[in-house]
């Protein structure tokens, strides 16, 4: 998928007028209700706008009327109203749809759901509804059900508002656009869960959005939308009233799985019945070929990649170390980016320019080159992550020769950008046993802070609805807790594990295992490097911690370089994936798994280390490959 990044300064708002719809309400003893609904004027409504600029009814509408005491209901445009300005709306269900207090209003909402609930909240209602993540193109109008109303009286005479507002994006180029998908730049929540509050002394209505929903929405093109060279497009989407504080960005995703991003810095605002016009903007065509580039799997594949400098690099999308398909592949984008720092990255910074075409995933770095992490999904035509991969951009890491023929490590850990003591990019990412995917670590040597990235990552989840390989695969950024039966993230109801996670020495490397091409999650225990190296199966006191840097050097008891550097990079807990400890402990994973546990290095402050000790694998610990 090819990302090309255009920086903006934004038009001014345009502020539409409210557009409002009158309804009268009979409700005959033994017959169906119908509201007559009039549309007064023209404004940023509903759906579909004729070439007059006025709001039609379509035969799929439809709306909710809680009506006083009663359940509420559906009701369905008539026939003869489609197509019209004026309508009549005929109940048609009342199923699920119990407003659950005695009411002294009638109250109405645009689009109908059977999920809409209704409360008294003081002389006001509060109605609990859902704003869609996905929206469906329409041309010069809003999808849909896109753009909310609210209505509340106390007489039959009701006047739908406005409840959100929207965005309007002008584009022109030669590509067919399959999508548009928006976000703010400060995690500004744009969809799911919300609560609209309908006053009754006449005040607008507001909406307040849940904080655990969706910091995106996205417009869906369905075959595609062809632009024009000359003429551009105008692709509308609605949006709850928002401050975007730190500026928003809009991706572009065009029926080739090509993406363009449009990104301002500037704080905006989208208000309620008000559009935010952006400027007109014309595409860049594509410059490039998948096949062009270094192909990072000339020598093997993985589910790392390290990549040392800019330029355009592809590689094929297989399961790891293996030559398994990962599926249907309908396009490539970059999940999240992070510097490792407290420095939030832009969208773009690390890898740009993403896509998949001919078999193969590419992806460019910027100039100036960035050092980081990033991760590129390979997802499905419904948006499924299939696989992903992590592209390490650090100066190429060197390997270190332990003693005793233990074998020869990385300087560095997974993820770090730097093996030198006290530096902050020495720390690395953090994995779960057996998981390719990394987390975050922290952005402070000695504080459990959180590197920033470009993505708001979920919460944990539960083990026991969530604990497989297939959900750890197709949601890489969700961490998932322990459970008491096998102490693990992989969940089976019992004591018994999957050991071939990630494999030993012995065997094969498996597919799952999170090292680049030609290096490994090494051995542990009493047999595995640490312990041979060092000569001590159980542990050693008293070696000393540099707490300037907060870390150890073991040069002298590992090996002979005059550096080898282990941070005290702390963990993820087991429970919920908090960061712990940073600045005080240490850890390494092994590939060895124990009865219930698996092996690792854990060394911390007080100066005692214990290179075949044994933890839970469902925390989240640093990994230090091994080269095969």
């Amino acid at each position: 998928m090819n990302m090309k990044k255009l920086l903006l300064a934004l038009a001014a708002v345009a502020v539409m007028s409210s557009a409002c719809h009158k309804a009268e309400v009979e409700a005959p003893v033994n017959e169906r209700r119908v509201l007559d609904a009039t549309i007064e004027n023209i404004a940023v409504t509903r759906t579909v706008m004729d070439e007059d600029n006025n709001i039609r009814w379509s035969e799929v509408d439809q709306i909710v009327g809680f009506m006083k005491s009663t359940f509420g209901a559906k009701f369905q445009v008539t026939g003869s109203s489609v197509g019209e300005t004026s309508a009549s709306f005929e109940e048609v269900s009342s199923d699920g749809l119990n407003a659950g207090t005695e009411l002294d209003h009638i109250i109405a909402y645009y689009p109908y759901s059977s999920s809409v609930k209704i409360a008294k909240s003081g002389p006001n209602y509060a109605l609990d509804v859902v704003l869609p993540a996905e929206q469906t193109y329409v041309q010069e109008s809003f999808g849909n059900g896109a753009m909310p109303m609210v209505a509340v009286s106390e007489t039959n005479n009701i006047t739908f508002r406005n409840v959100c507002g929207g965005m309007k994006l002008q584009l022109k180029g030669t590509q067919k656009v399959a999508s548009v998908k928006v976000e703010g730049k400060n995690g500004e929540i744009l969809s799911g869960a919300a609560v609209v509050i309908a006053y009754t002394d006449g005040t607008k209505p507001s909406i307040t959005m849940s904080d655990e929903t969706s910091t995106s929405v996205t417009l869906n093109c369905g075959s595609g939308v062809q632009l024009n060279e000359n003429d551009a497009t105008e692709f509308i989407i609605s949006l709850p009233p928002v401050f975007f504080s730190q500026g928003f960005t809009v991706t572009i995703t065009d029926s080739d799985g090509e993406t363009q991003t449009i990104e301002t810095d500037k704080a905006n605002e989208v208000k309620r019945s008000s559009i935010l016009v952006m400027p007109y903007v014309t595409l860049e065509s594509s410059d490039s070929s998948v096949s062009e580039g270094i192909d990072l799997g000339l020598v093997g594949t993985a589910n790392c990649y390290i990549v040392s400098e800019i330029g355009i690099y592809r590689f094929t999308p297989t399961k790891g170390n293996s030559n398994e398909s990962v599926g249907d592949i309908a396009f490539a984008e970059t999940l999240w980016e992070t510097f490792g720092t407290d420095v939030t990255p832009n969208v773009g910074d690390l890898v740009k320019n993403v896509k998949y075409a001919d078999g193969a995933i590419s992806f460019e770095t910027p100039s100036p080159f960035k050092e980081g992490n990033a991760v590129i999904a390979a997802k499905d035509a419904s948006g499924n992550i299939l696989w992903s991969w992590h592209i390490w951009l650090t100066d190429e890491p060197q390997g270190q020769v332990y003693y005793n023929n233990a074998g020869t490590m990385m300087d560095r850990n997974l993820g770090a950008t730097s093996a030198t003591p006290g530096d902050v990019g020495g720390l690395g990412l953090l994995y779960q046993w057996g998981r390719k995917d990394p987390f975050l670590g922290s952005s402070s040597i000695n504080e459990d802070i959180f590197a920033k990235s470009t993505a708001r990552w979920p919460s944990s989840v539960s083990s026991d609805s969530r604990g497989a390989i297939e959900y750890a695969i197709s949601h890489p950024m969700t961490f998932i807790s322990a459970n008491e039966s096998n102490c693990d993230w992989y969940y089976t109801g019992n004591d018994v594990t999957d050991n071939t996670r990630w494999t030993t020495s012995d065997k094969p490397k498996s597919i799952y295992d999170p090292c680049p091409v030609g290096w490994r999650v090494p051995d542990g225990g009493g047999d595995g490097i640490w312990s041979s190296a060092c000569g001590s199966t159980l542990s050693f006191d008293g070696y000393p911690y540099d707490s300037s840097n907060e870390g150890m050097n073991f040069s002298g008891k590992f090996g002979p370089a005059t550096t080898i550097w282990y941070p005290a990079s702390g963990f993820r807990n087991d429970s919920d994936g908090s960061l712990r400890y940073v600045g005080y402990y240490g850890f390494c994973w092994s590939a060895s798994p124990s009865v219930y546990n698996a092996h690792y290095l854990y060394f911390y402050k007080l100066g005692r280390v214990y290179p075949s000790d044994s933890n839970w694998r469902a925390f989240g610990h640093s990994v230090r490959c091994l080269q095969e």
